[in-house]
């Protein structure tokens, strides 16, 4: 995770994020906090009402 900083002054900084598979050494790079999670409710085979209801529990 990380925090970049915006080419105009005027505008807020983005949290960027990555993840690096141990066996292959694979990165991949989200451009948000959503798309990590996406991703990773992807490969856990969640869909996204069942990611929601068990956070509502």
């Amino acid at each position: 995770m990380w925090r970049e900083r915006p080419a105009r002054g005027d505008q807020p900084a983005l949290w960027r994020f990555s993840l690096e598979d141990a066996h292959t050494r694979q990165r991949r790079v989200f451009a948000s906090l959503e798309a990590l999670m996406v991703f990773l409710q992807k490969q856990m085979g969640m869909e996204d009402a069942e990611m929601t209801s068990r956070e509502e529990s």
